[in-house]
């Protein structure tokens, strides 16, 4: 599952550019980061070696960040 954290992290750049600058349109990067932003904290909150409630602020901290 952590793995599965990872990647979606990294979806969150590619996403956010295809939404910019390919699809021209806001829908796209919100769809995708909302989702994006569930099936993280999912993953994480699944993880059952993964008991760190501040992973999981990490995560939302980065989403935030990132504009979603």
């Amino acid at each position: 599952m952590r793995v599965l954290g990872g990647l979606l992290l990294l979806w969150i750049p590619l996403s956010y550019f295809l939404g910019k600058n390919v699809f021209h349109s806001g829908w796209f990067t919100w769809l995708s980061g909302f989702v994006l932003a569930l099936s993280a904290v999912i993953a994480v909150g699944f993880d059952q070696k993964t008991e760190n409630p501040e992973q999981i602020s990490r995560l939302m901290a980065v989403f935030y960040i990132s504009g979603f």
